[in-house]
């Protein structure tokens, strides 16, 4: 997400927070909001949807000459046309929306351009600098599980998959529902609907303690406070279909690639969503 405000581009969570607040100028979808018409001011300019990526990540690179190589090296004009500069791009990137950004910095007077996949660059780092024939990567678009396997013996071929509805931990709603039964009674106003946000947060946290038995407290939209209790042994009973798709899936993903020996298979699990023991687990 990202959010021009005066002369400057602000992103990620402030943000999306600001769109939801219906702050003008923020952009939630970049590549659906560069097929409108739409502009947005940036200081004293008022630029087409499209140059809100390029000025954000000049932002960077103006901040990064400036502070951290203290200027040594001059401002970002000077710099522009000959710096290195690596664009890594996701997996779900689509090959006209990866033209379409290396044109836009093209465009721009950056002649020194190296366009990359994320997911191979990090993962043959890993494999050439560890004692693994295989790596997998796995990462989330908050929905749908991204799996990238790179191998050794063939550096610059990879597999890639994406495992719809498979992205999030199904315990998180589980466990919203369990401290539902707690908080409910102690709601001036219950609404789950409403309240489903911070619920599952609050499973979130529970998970990532790693506590046997956990005492917490939930603040409800209406900003009352409701405490919950839960056990680990509860959570641990819960039959997870999905738990069972994931483990089909990913074992005919490793067969197809070649990887179906684990123990030379280097896990790496990329971002907080699936950061956590039950994407390990699988």
């Amino acid at each position: 997400a990202f959010f021009a405000a005066g002369n400057r581009i602000i992103l990620g969570e402030e943000a999306l927070n600001a769109h939801r607040n219906g702050q003008p100028d923020t952009f939630v979808d970049y590549f659906n909001d560069i097929k409108t018409e739409r502009r947005f001011t940036y200081g004293t300019t008022n630029a087409p949807v499209a140059n809100v990526l390029l000025y954000a990540v000049e932002e960077q690179l103006r901040r990064f000459l400036k502070e951290e190589l203290y200027g040594r090296l001059g401002g970002l004009e000077q710099n522009r046309s000959e710096m290195p500069l690596i664009l890594a791009f996701n997996d779900d990137i689509e090959e006209k929306e990866r033209v379409h950004v290396i044109r836009l910095f093209q465009d721009s007077g950056y002649n020194n351009l190296r366009p990359v996949r994320y997911n191979w660059f990090v993962s043959k780092y890993f494999a050439m600098n560890h004692g693994y024939r295989h790596t997998l990567m796995a990462w989330s678009d908050g929905v749908d599980l991204h799996l990238t396997t790179f191998s050794k013996q063939s550096p610059e071929q990879i597999h890639t998959i994406r495992l719809e509805g498979l992205g999030i931990d199904p315990r998180v709603s589980e466990i919203a529902k369990i401290i539902w039964k707690d908080v409910e009674p102690q709601a001036w106003y219950p609404d789950f609907g409403r309240e489903l946000p911070r619920l599952e947060e609050a499973a979130r946290e529970f998970l990532s303690s790693g506590r046997p038995e956990y005492d917490g407290t939930v603040t409800m939209s209406d900003g009352t406070e409701c405490t919950y209790y839960l056990r680990r042994d509860t959570v641990n009973r819960i039959s997870l279909h999905e738990s069972q798709r994931l483990q089909h899936e990913l074992t005919a993903f490793l067969e197809q690639c070649g990887c179906s020996d684990r123990s030379g298979t280097m896990l790496l699990l990329r971002g907080r969503a699936v950061g956590n023991d039950y994407f390990q687990g699988q």
